[in-house]
């Protein structure tokens, strides 16, 4: 299955505000230990997504190739406010 080769990392701030998230999406919010969940939870094995606030975008992508993770294949533009407009 296609949709399963694909890892949706919402990098939005901490649980008690995210109010919405896509289902199937992992939380690893950029203020909470993002470089260790990530190492812990994300591997090269999958297409990774992300979810991020505007504006954000090119550090989480940097934070995660210096980590080792390459297979990033891009980021919801707009953010997740234009997922759920």
């Amino acid at each position: 299955n296609k949709k399963d080769n694909f890892l949706i990392i919402d990098t939005r701030f901490p649980f008690n505000e995210v109010k919405e998230f896509i289902p199937g999406s992992i939380l690893i919010s950029l203020k909470s230990l993002f470089t260790v969940w990530s190492g812990a939870l994300i591997n090269n094995l999958n297409s990774i997504i992300l979810i991020c606030k505007e504006g954000t975008e090119i550090n989480v992508i940097k934070r995660l190739l210096r980590l080792g993770i390459f297979n990033i294949m891009g980021f919801l533009e707009g953010g997740f406010e234009s997922y759920s407009a």
